[in-house]
């Protein structure tokens, strides 16, 4: 939660401003983008299995600044399903902060696939 709210205020340092981390497998995640930079966002969405270096080179042309987060990483598999689930209950352990809402929406998906 910290992440998306430090992202946030990155995004009201400069009128054109991206904000955007790699994932684990090389790939990349935007957590926010202040302009809309339609060529930028085509390129990338014909290719969205794009690695985070070209992402980022693709950022430069844009001459915009540009905030780089964690790498982190997706979910797209059961087993990355299934890490997000024990990542969820550590923090739950460890009594960290997790929005209700979010709470319920993982858990209510983690039933309809049945984990």
């Amino acid at each position: 939660m910290r992440e998306i709210q430090f992202a946030f205020h990155l995004l009201q340092l400069e009128d054109d401003t991206v904000v955007v981390g790699p994932t684990e497998d090389r790939g990349w995640y935007l957590a926010g983008i202040k302009s809309l930079h339609a060529p930028f966002l085509k390129e990338l969405g014909a290719r969205p299995a794009a690695y985070y270096d070209d992402v980022l080179k693709a950022i430069c042309k844009l001459d915009a600044m540009t905030f780089p987060l964690q790498a982190r990483y997706d979910v797209v598999s059961v087993s990355d399903l299934e890490r997000l689930r024990k990542d969820i209950e550590l923090r739950i352990t460890e009594k960290q902060p997790i929005p209700q809402k979010t709470m319920e929406q993982f858990f209510h998906q983690e039933q309809k696939f049945s984990l």
